[in-house]
């Protein structure tokens, strides 16, 4: 669990970061209100949150000595963006004290297709080299003794083809490969 203390002077100068949308029971806010509870030791405190859409409702805290504890549910965190919450503190009936803080909800991704594995990828790279080599051919021309020999690819048909020219005899110079 990820806990954030927070003493609530310190609200209005801090947004917080509730989770990702989905989370359930992960975070938990842990508001120090002692600065209140002392000057008001008789009073409750409630909590409202206003998320980033959507309607305002009552939040779901606990209380222990001055801590208040707002565990984050999935209710919490259902949309992304900045949403805003109060704790309001009442005392004998009377409104004592409220304080206000800004929270963010970050978006989750969602999966909406099949996760390929490995093995069918490599198979389908592999079956398209394959289409390729028995796309390809060859052809030789003989060309004068003492030339450069020649290689060229082009397109025959709708497949490719490598063109060499051999010189005949030994006297031709050194053939250079071109890698596609």
């Amino acid at each position: 669990m990820r806990v954030i203390n927070i003493r609530i002077s310190d609200l209005a100068q801090r947004q917080l970061w509730l989770g990702h949308m989905g989370e359930n029971e992960y975070t938990q806010i842990q508001f120090n209100c002692a600065s209140v509870f002392a000057q008001y030791p008789q009073s409750t405190v409630a909590l409202t949150v206003k998320p980033p859409q959507g309607d305002t409702y009552p939040g779901i805290i606990t209380t222990e000595g001055v801590i208040v504890y707002w565990d984050i549910t999935a209710s919490d965190l259902i949309y992304a963006g900045s949403g805003s919450f109060q704790l309001t503190f009442t005392e004998n009936g009377t409104i004592v004290r409220t304080e206000i803080g800004t929270y963010t909800v970050s978006e989750s991704l969602e999966p909406d297709g099949e996760v390929p594995t490995p093995i069918e990828n490599w198979m389908e790279e592999a079956q398209e080299a394959l289409n390729e080599l028995e796309n390809l051919s060859a052809s030789a021309t003989a060309l004068p003794a003492g030339s450069d020999p020649t290689a060229e690819i082009t397109e025959v048909s709708g497949h490719k083809n490598i063109a060499l020219g051999i010189p005949v005899g030994g006297s031709g110079g050194g053939v250079e490969v071109i890698r596609l």
